[in-house]
């Protein structure tokens, strides 16, 4: 029995920190879209003997073409993570016990630290907080 509750809660673990792999994809896309900025802005210099010509309309078409299909990324995957964020909210709200959705709340959706947690719900240690997580996972169910 231990070992099916383990996996289960292993499951819902999954299911809470699907925000925080959604954030993370959609910083990911941030990132190329800054990279893909910085190189246009301050491209490497190029030393060269050929003339230059007016090559720079395809560089600038190019970025532009780059920069709409990073942008049409982001905003699918910023659907997909408040999508995520959402579902994730509506689960934990519907726990009864305040303190077991305040960890999972602060852990999942507001990405805070055990730390964190620990501070802003006054709990006495990290080990209790570990503990009303476990309760909390224990009691949270993903489906109705």
């Amino acid at each position: 029995m231990k070992s099916e509750q383990l996996e289960e809660n292993q499951k819902k673990k999954e299911y809470l920190s699907g925000y925080l792999k959604a954030k993370r994809k959609e910083q990911r896309i941030l990132d190329q879209i800054q990279q893909l900025r910085m190189d246009k802005m301050f491209p490497g210099i190029q030393y060269s003997d050929m003339p230059g010509g007016s090559g720079n309309m395809s560089d600038l078409s190019d970025f532009a073409v780059k920069m709409e299909e990073l942008m049409d990324l982001l905003k699918c995957k910023s659907g997909d993570c408040d999508s995520t964020k959402h579902k994730i909210i509506r689960r934990i709200d519907c726990m009864h016990d305040d303190v077991e959705r305040d960890v999972l709340t602060l852990r999942y959706v507001q990405l805070k630290s055990w730390e964190e947690i620990k501070s802003e719900l006054n709990i006495s240690s990290i080990r209790q907080t570990f503990r009303v997580h476990g309760r909390a996972l224990n009691n949270f169910t993903i489906s109705d």
